[in-house]
């Protein structure tokens, strides 16, 4: 990786590098924990000059960053062609909130913290997903966001987490051989969706809980663009149910609350169905769950592949 340039951006800004929290050598990219000389904290994002894809989603990101002033997105604090310097919040992203709050919980009683949690990350949405209804709703784009979506529950998954390797296997063939087919069902039954400025990449971990005051921050702006609100909402709302495995009761009050604040309330139908085709794919991941025995996959399988196709009138 080209670091010379990192190493003299590090310099020229007074900062000291305190850890790497992400790097890609393929897409040449940096994103780390700095601090200044009166120790206070950063976060750097860095991109090398020469790759020119990057560099135009860093671009987007500054853009929105100065456009968006919401006071659940960090700062941004100086940026430059090749870098962003983001406020720092010391915090833990929500999936790993959650994790954390399960492992505690023995039962399934509904604590207090969780209910604000909730209920803050949907009133995030309620204010972030304003409905554009200038753009009409267009089947083939949600054919290729639904696909998207799909291909990712089914065979990527949480930094950090490893797949099974004959999951993915078996996975790998289902993409191939249903999920197009299941994808364009659901396509067929679904009559009109709102779209609004979107994230495009709203996963558990870029959603941040600080620590001690359970106030969310959104941060990765990088992908976001005007789109279908489905790209982002039935994307989240699957990895956080799927997480919360065997706690009926918190399950109830995320999809009560998560449809009570919905922006597009007039076709929550059309999200219900979606979310419920989501949760069978994302089922099969064991990335995104507890272990499973082979026996409870292969049940799972049978499930996803006998999806009853509904007839569109």
């Amino acid at each position: 990786m080209e670091n010379k340039n990192y190493d003299l951006i590090l310099k020229e800004l007074g900062l000291i590098e305190e850890k790497i929290i992400f790097k890609n050598d393929r897409k040449k990219r940096v994103t780390s924990l700095v601090k200044d000389n009166n120790d206070k904290n950063y976060i750097l994002k860095w991109n090398c000059e020469s790759n020119k894809k990057e560099l135009e989603n860093l671009k987007n990101e500054i853009i929105f960053y100065n456009k968006l002033k919401y006071n659940f997105i960090p700062k941004l604090m100086k940026h430059g062609k090749n870098y962003i310097l983001i406020e720092y919040i010391e915090s833990y992203s929500l999936r790993e909130w959650t994790l954390n709050y399960l492992k505690l919980k023995k039962d399934d009683f509904l604590e207090d913290e969780f209910k604000i949690v909730i209920k803050k990350m949907c009133e995030i949405f309620s204010n972030f997903y304003l409905i554009n209804d200038k753009i009409k709703f267009e089947k083939r784009q949600l054919h290729y966001e639904l696909k998207e979506m799909s291909n990712k529950l089914l065979l990527s998954g949480p930094m950090g987490t490893k797949p099974n390797v004959f999951y993915k296997m078996t996975n790998s063939i289902v993409r191939k051989l249903f999920l197009e087919k299941r994808v364009l069902n659901i396509v067929g039954q679904v009559k009109d969706l709102k779209s609004s400025f979107i994230h495009r990449d709203l996963h558990l971990n870029n959603l941040l809980i600080e620590k001690n005051k359970n106030k969310l921050f959104l941060i990765d702006l990088e992908n976001s663009s005007e789109g279908l609100i489905v790209r982002d909402l039935c994307y989240i709302y699957p990895m956080l149910y799927l997480l919360l495995e065997g706690k009926e009761n918190h399950r109830s009050y995320l999809e009560k609350i998560f449809y009570e604040k919905h922006p597009d309330k007039n076709n929550l139908c059309e999200y219900k169905k979606i979310n419920k085709f989501l949760l069978k794919v994302i089922s099969l991941n064991n990335r995104f769950r507890k272990d499973i025995s082979i026996l409870q996959y292969l049940k799972l399988l049978k499930d996803f592949i006998l999806i009853k196709e509904e007839k569109v009138i």
